[in-house]
């Protein structure tokens, strides 16, 4: 089932970008902010689609910024950083601090709009525009990032949170490998 982007998710891509379907076997993270709750996992909540829709990224892009990464990790406030810089998330949108890892198992799909992520400020047009507060700092963008329209049903999928400040590659594939596990009993 496809749906409408906003015209804020639409003008976070360069072009070009497309609507697209996810197969699974798939694995993909997404980034929440700490200051609230659970329910910010699967995204918000359109009502005319019926989906909850969020931004998501691969796994695989999270573990190669995770090895390219000097040291063993965890790593921290640079990989928020770099996060952000990579998928030109806006300071006030979210703080990341928290990951989700979603296994679309054999057979499941996901519907999609995917492309490379725009450059943003660092803090929105809106907020800068509401609070009169204005930057010239921008996050470069160019990570592949996914907009997903997901059901209810799908929420099953989504594993953790984890805290991305103790994030190393170890804690993604552990997660990972905790969610593939309850995958092959679902089906």
């Amino acid at each position: 089932m496809y749906f409408n982007l906003s015209a804020q998710e639409h003008a976070s891509f360069l072009l070009p970008s497309g609507f697209t379907t996810i197969d699974g076997p798939q694995v993909l993270v997404r980034f929440t902010d700490s200051g609230r709750d659970h329910k910010t996992a699967l995204g918000r909540f359109d009502e005319r689609s019926g989906l909850f829709r969020g931004y998501w990224m691969y796994a695989d892009d999270l573990d190669a910024m995770l090895t390219a990464s000097a040291g063993p990790g965890p790593y921290g406030r640079r990989l928020i950083k770099n996060i952000s810089d990579r998928w030109a998330i806006c300071d006030d949108w979210s703080n990341l601090e928290r990951v989700w890892v979603m296994v679309v198992p054999p057979g499941g799909q996901v519907a999609g709009y995917c492309g490379r992520a725009k450059f943003q400020p660092r803090v929105s047009e809106e907020t800068q525009r509401r609070t009169g507060r204005t930057t010239s700092n921008f996050y470069n963008g160019e990570g592949f990032q996914l907009v997903l329209g997901l059901t209810l049903g799908q929420a099953r999928w989504l594993h953790g949170p984890l805290p991305t400040l103790s994030l190393s590659r170890r804690k993604l594939a552990e997660l990972t490998r905790k969610a593939i596990g309850p995958m092959r009993r679902v089906r």
